[in-house]
C-alpha cells in the first residue's frame, strides 16, 4: 500500500472514531434498541415485527452502511446481554441489516431505496428464519406483510424528519 492510500485509510479511521461520530452512534444504538422492544404482534410465535425497522432504514440512509451495521450489532449485543434476544433474533436482524444496508448503499436516489430496503430486508430475513426453523417461508412472509407495509410507508417520512432535525442541531 502506498503512502497516499495509508493516509486515506488513517483519515477514514480517525473520522469514524471521532467524538462526534461515537456520540451520534451511541445515541442511535439506544434509539434502535429501545424501538426494537416494541413489536407488531403476529399469529406465529417468533415472527412478530419490530417497530425499529423504519428507524433502522433511516439510520442506514443518514449514517451510512458501516455506521448502520455497527449500530445494529451493538444494539443486538445489548439485547442479548439483557436476555431480551436470542441468537436467532440476532441472525435474523443481521440478515435484515445486511440486505437493507446494501440496498441503501447501492441505490442512492431517494425515496425508492427507502421504500424497498425494509421490505426486502424483512423478506430475506424471513427466508433465513424459514430455513432455520425448517418451515415454509410463505406464512412467515405473509405474517410480516403488515410490518413491511408499515416500514415502506414510514421509513421515507422518518428519514426526512430525522435529516431535518440533524441539520438543525448540527
Amino acid at each position: 500500500m502506498n503512502t497516499t492510500e495509508e493516509s486515506k485509510e488513517r483519515n477514514l479511521s480517525n473520522h469514524f472514531f471521532s467524538v462526534k461520530n461515537l456520540t451520534m452512534d451511541g445515541m442511535w444504538v439506544v434509539l434502535l434498541f429501545i424501538s426494537g422492544l416494541f413489536k407488531i404482534p403476529s399469529p406465529i410465535p417468533g415472527t412478530e415485527f419490530q417497530l425499529s425497522a423504519p428507524l433502522a432504514i433511516s439510520i442506514g440512509r443518514i449514517r451510512g452502511f458501516l455506521h448502520y451495521l455497527t449500530i445494529g450489532i451493538i444494539a443486538s449485543i445489548i439485547g442479548m446481554i439483557l436476555g431480551l434476544q436470542t441468537i436467532y433474533n440476532v441472525i435474523i436482524a443481521m440478515v435484515y441489516r445486511i440486505v437493507a444496508g446494501l440496498i441503501l448503499t447501492v441505490l442512492k436516489k431517494d425515496p425508492l431505496p427507502l421504500i424497498i430496503a425494509g421490505p426486502a430486508g424483512t423478506f430475506a430475513a424471513r427466508l433465513v428464519l424459514a430455513t432455520i426453523l425448517g418451515v415454509a417461508w410463505q406464512p412467515l412472509v405473509v405474517s410480516a406483510a403488515p410490518g413491511m407495509i408499515f416500514t415502506a410507508i414510514t421509513a421515507p417520512v422518518l428519514t426526512s424528519i430525522l435529516k431535518r432535525v440533524l441539520k438543525t442541531i448540527s
